[in-house]
């Protein structure tokens, strides 16, 4: 028989990640940790479902997974909780987008290098983004004002350059303020 999600069971999590977002910026730890809570209820249900997609079959999850994934990991960060900000970008790589997000596995590799930098491990950090620069090639944003321009390179020449990456959170502080440059070889 298979399992399938109840309208309560969608309503309960829906109201767990609304209880724990956190107003106006009140990044703090007791929000994270709620959130937190919250993503690893709704993972709980993809196991049992043995669904790791955002397509559930419930139009209360479906359309809200990725934007609370995006939000936990952005309160997680905030809030210092780098570890968990690793095992949440590790599930959103697990889980298959409906519709072509590459955009989520693109932040997710990016988070979790940055949150290994984050917690010291600068080495670490390094080989992911080694390992996310030669799993296909180099792609760089080139953000000049309002225009985005995409640069394809052949890894010969990408391994020889120094790759300079703004890092961002998605935070709602203005963006001069939250850049924050990571040198990668």
């Amino acid at each position: 028989m298979v399992n399938m999600i109840t309208e309560q069971e969608a309503e309960k999590i829906e109201l767990e990640f609304m209880d724990a977002m956190p107003e106006w910026r009140n990044y703090s730890k007791e929000k994270a940790e709620g959130l937190y809570k919250a993503w690893n209820h709704l993972w709980a249900l993809m196991e049992r479902e043995n669904n790791f997609s955002n397509k559930l079959g419930s139009s209360i999850l479906d359309w809200q997974i990725g934007n609370w994934a995006g939000d936990l990991t952005m309160v997680l960060h905030n809030a210092g909780l780098y570890n968990e900000v690793i095992k949440i970008n590790e599930q959103i790589l697990q889980i298959k987008w409906s519709s072509n997000r590459d955009d989520f596995y693109e932040n997710a590799k990016r988070d979790i290098a940055d949150a290994y930098a984050d917690l010291g491990d600068i080495d670490k950090c390094y080989q992911l983004y080694e390992k996310y620069l030669v799993s296909s090639l180099l792609l760089i944003s080139l953000h000049h004002q309002a225009v985005h321009r995409v640069v394809v390179l052949p890894m010969e020449v990408a391994r020889s350059m120094v790759v300079v990456r703004p890092q961002l959170h998605r935070s709602r502080i203005p963006q001069h303020r939250r850049l924050k440059m990571l040198v990668t070889r």
